[in-house]
């Protein structure tokens, strides 16, 4: 600690705070836009989401679907 008083010290001032915070901000957390959730999201949860993505909008919107069905692969879910 000697040596401090030879070197450029720069001062660390407080940082400004937002207080005009949403209160759903507060609860649920940052905004994330979609693209960049997906690259989060683990493996299951991106099964999940295109199992209810495939019910809830694809089959109400385009009907007449008789079966849902995947290809099973080796590599499913990026196991290797």
């Amino acid at each position: 600690m000697n040596n401090t008083a030879n070197e450029n010290l720069i001062e660390i001032k407080e940082p400004k705070y937002n207080t005009n915070v949403p209160n759903h901000q507060l609860l649920i957390g940052q905004y994330i836009p979609p693209i960049d959730r997906l690259k989060i999201i683990s493996p299951d949860e991106f099964e999940e989401m295109i199992k209810y993505w495939i019910y809830s909008y694809l089959i109400p919107r385009y009907g007449k679907v008789e079966k849902v069905v995947r290809i099973e692969a080796q590599e499913t879910k990026g196991e290797t």
